[in-house]
């Protein structure tokens, strides 16, 4: 506990009459038990394999034996990850309040890569796996190979890497300039004609292509390498 948090902790401790006893103060077994009750009541559900590291309190601290279930609340802000400050409050009839921290460490299946890669090749099934981190210190990441199978990696990477989202690009299906079918289709009939692209594209992006007959410039969807959908 800072020198802070030991400051407020005393500040707020309700003085007791001479000649109390040790059962007349809150022990802090109980006090360190509501902190971890609380804090791994958010971790419970995940599925994850999870740490919790609750800090001591200074044991010079005494406070009176809370007549009520202690009440504990995270601050404002505070992640599921790494350092966690919560209030612990007793609003008994000798009110006092404190607060106390914990580290909470998640490990987490994550992709890495199985082989090493040069840059621009594409992450191929085999090329990754999944491993077990600790998330505390994951800046990002991968869960799901399939989020990261047929894309370019930006730079060449060792294996071992813990993919993340800056060491991927994206493929462009389309390029600037590049005869393109424009298709056109509904329920009754399809039209396709060509195109030119007036941007790139990746999958799914909707971008600007010029009709080559019209000379029309309309809008529509990469749906695959050279094909844009456009609604009739």
């Amino acid at each position: 506990m800072s020198n802070l948090l030991k400051v407020i902790a005393l500040l707020s401790l309700t003085v007791a009459a001479p000649g109390q006893s040790q059962a007349d103060w809150q022990s802090h077994e109980s006090i360190l038990g509501a902190i971890l009750e609380q804090v791994e009541s958010n971790l419970r559900h995940t599925g994850e394999k999870y740490q919790i590291d609750v800090a001591p309190l200074d044991r010079r601290l005494q406070l009176p034996q809370c007549d009520r279930p202690l009440t504990v609340a995270r601050l404002p802000g505070t992640r599921d990850l790494g350092n966690i400050s919560v209030s612990v409050r007793c609003e008994g009839t000798q009110p006092w309040s404190l607060y106390g921290r914990a580290f909470v460490r998640l490990s987490k299946q994550v992709v890495a890569l199985r082989t090493a890669l040069r840059q621009g090749s594409l992450i191929a099934p085999g090329d990754v796996e999944l491993v077990e981190k600790d998330a505390t210190s994951l800046h990002g990441g991968f869960f799901n190979p399939e989020d990261v199978i047929g894309k370019p990696v930006r730079k060449s990477l060792a294996a071992g890497t813990v993919l993340l989202p800056t060491h991927l690009t994206t493929v462009k299906l389309v390029k600037r300039g590049q005869q393109v079918a424009i298709r056109a289709q509904n329920t009754v009939f399809e039209v396709s004609m060509a195109g030119i692209a007036l941007t790139d594209g990746e999958a799914g992006q909707r971008i600007r292509v010029r009709n080559v007959s019209s000379q029309r410039i309309i809008e529509g969807q990469v749906i695959s390498d050279g094909t844009i959908s456009v609604s009739p």
